[in-house]
């Protein structure tokens, strides 16, 4: 009896100690439970598709169906059965991978995208397969500042002595909106960025403190770069009056019998640089060597002739009169709408046929920095860094910056994967960046100091 009742009390404290466990989760022997809060394996992922492909970076997405994976596992191999594969666990709920392991330029790869869950797996309906990239080319004498020459600068890639070069000859008058304060925001970020290793390369840029330095006055040995001089506003490319026509008018003004005529930056160009001396400079400020304008807004919707009369040739005029000056073009920024901004091709066509220098500011905002193209195909973005992801050819944001719908925000998908400065390997800084994302703002200030090394004589 004595033993039956041993016996009896053993089970019924088993039974005691299992009806402690919450359902699902493991009793304290290790054993494991029913896992009763899964119903069964995830569903399979829809619309698995390649977004854009680079020499360095393939990017996929899909469309998450299920509620209860618990990662994602993407699959890559050389060999389209899989026969050989590497496998990637992604967190549950993604909707896209940024593969940057080890890619080779101009191989093939195939993708496999796969929900797990203790309970089993589902595949997506389809493979991809993808061709990464040939490396962007940038040839002797490109007078083009474009998303293909970003790295020449974040990798140190240019030499030390061509960017001391630029600051000491180069004296340059920048008139901006907001959205040109992007530049001049990146630059500022650069220089405790580059001071920290970050950019060290072929080059070691951080063994140079504030190399990338750059005032309003070129104080202490750096780039004088002075913004503010020529004043700007969102109207500031209007062209109601001609130069001849608004300085009438400004005599007028100034003598009391008119009113104030709006500016323009023809005008304020003129008006700040002074007459034409016998070098070419402007007699009131014959420092100066480089003049750039950027565009805010209002280049969106002008036809070619109109581009023309107001943008092209004005500026080719002031070139002539000003021979002693580089005056450098600049596209606008991609359209808020994510609409295609033909304007920006009548500028691009205009200085690869006539040879000018050219800062193509909606280029540059369409790539991330592993080369990504958010403006290939159908796809469309803003100049917010918004763009189409769910392909339904709409973009759909709340403010510049903010996705709506199934839309994303590429600058911050690019940030979030990547680490941030002061990190350690940090690969791009916070920074001023009016209406976009910091490392638009990065990307413009590396093309901005590659523009003025050549500027200032330096070639591949």
């Amino acid at each position: 009896m004595k033993k039956i009742g041993l016996y009896l009390f053993i089970v019924l404290a088993i039974l005691f100690i299992n009806n402690c466990n919450p359902p699902g989760e493991k009793s304290s022997s290790g054993s494991s439970g029913d896992d009763s809060t899964v119903s069964g394996p995830p569903t399979s992922p829809a619309n698995f598709s390649l977004i854009d492909a680079s020499d360095t970076c393939i990017l996929i997405k899909w469309t998450d169906t299920s509620s209860n994976e618990d990662e994602y596992l993407v699959r890559r191999s050389l060999n389209p059965d899989f026969s050989a594969y590497q496998e990637f666990s992604i967190p549950a709920n993604s909707v896209y991978f940024r593969d940057t392991n080890g890619l080779t330029q101009n191989t093939t790869y195939h993708y496999r995208v796969i929900a797990s869950n203790s309970k089993g797996t589902a595949t997506a309906q389809n493979d991809l397969t993808v061709i990464t990239d040939l490396p962007a080319n940038v040839s002797s004498g490109k007078l083009v500042a474009d998303h293909t020459v970003i790295n020449l600068i974040k990798n140190g890639e240019i030499p030390i002595t061509a960017i001391q070069d630029a600051k000491q000859n180069l004296v340059i008058a920048y008139g901006h909106t907001s959205h040109g304060s992007q530049i001049t925001d990146g630059m500022q970020g650069l220089i405790n960025f580059a001071n920290a290793g970050n950019c060290d390369g072929t080059y070691t840029y951080s063994n140079e403190t504030n190399l990338f330095n750059r005032t309003q006055n070129g104080a202490n040995g750096s780039l004088q770069l002075t913004d503010g001089i020529m004043r700007a506003d969102c109207g500031y490319y209007s062209t109601a009056l001609t130069y001849a026509e608004y300085e009438l008018a400004m005599d007028n003004y100034n003598a009391g019998t008119g009113p104030a005529p709006d500016e323009n930056w023809e005008y304020e160009t003129r008006y700040f640089l002074g007459t034409p001396d016998t070098n070419g400079r402007g007699s009131d400020h014959p420092e100066y060597n480089v003049v750039i304008w950027s565009w805010c807004g209002q280049s969106s919707g002008r036809s070619y002739q109109d581009m023309l009369d107001t943008y092209l040739t004005p500026m080719n005029n002031l070139e002539t009169d000003y021979y002693g000056i580089i005056f450098v073009y600049m596209t606008g920024h991609l359209n808020s709408d994510g609409s295609y901004h033909d304007p920006n091709d009548y500028i691009r066509n205009y200085c690869t046929t006539n040879n000018k220098w050219l800062f193509d500011f909606a280029d540059i905002e369409s790539y991330d920095p592993d080369g990504i193209n958010y403006t290939i195909n159908t796809l469309t973005s803003t100049d917010g860094c918004i763009y189409d992801f769910d392909g339904d050819g709409n973009i759909e944001s709340s403010g510049d910056t903010t996705p709506r719908n199934g839309d994303r925000n590429w600058g911050f998908d690019w940030q979030n994967d990547n680490v941030e400065y002061p990190g350690a390997n940090a690969v791009w800084y916070d920074c001023g960046a009016a209406h976009t994302a910091p490392v638009n703002a990065n990307m413009k200030a590396y093309t901005a100091w590659w523009l003025w090394c050549r500027l200032a004589g330096w070639d591949l």
